[in-house]
């Protein structure tokens, strides 16, 4: 089944916006997400790729993205900001602590 932003993203992205700030409080009180979360999480990264692809800048010069992708890690998904650093001048290592057991690491 496909799955379409059910919501209009809020563009330019808006962090303190009623989309990004509603998401944020059920992701940090859900242990599992319902559909409408998930939806609702797509339309945020939709929102995201939009206001990226809204600002280019060449390479190794990506500040604004980094600072943008920076807080949505903190902000968003709730990574300390200890477990993020930078690499390579812009690009981004966050440390993802899951509840399981250790598994191999992954890059995106």
């Amino acid at each position: 089944r496909t799955m379409y932003c059910h919501r209009v993203p809020e563009f330019p992205m808006d962090a303190e916006g009623e989309l990004f700030t509603s998401l944020k409080t059920r992701l940090s009180t859900k242990a599992v997400l319902e559909p409408v979360d998930v939806q609702d999480f797509f339309s945020v990264l939709t929102t995201l790729r939009r206001d990226i692809h809204a600002h280019p800048e060449p390479g190794f010069e990506e500040k604004r993205t980094h600072a943008t992708l920076r807080h949505m890690l903190t902000s968003l998904a709730g990574i300390p900001e200890a477990s993020i650093r930078t690499c390579a001048g812009t690009g981004i290592v966050a440390d993802i602590k899951g509840k399981g057991k250790p598994r191999p690491d992954s890059a995106l």
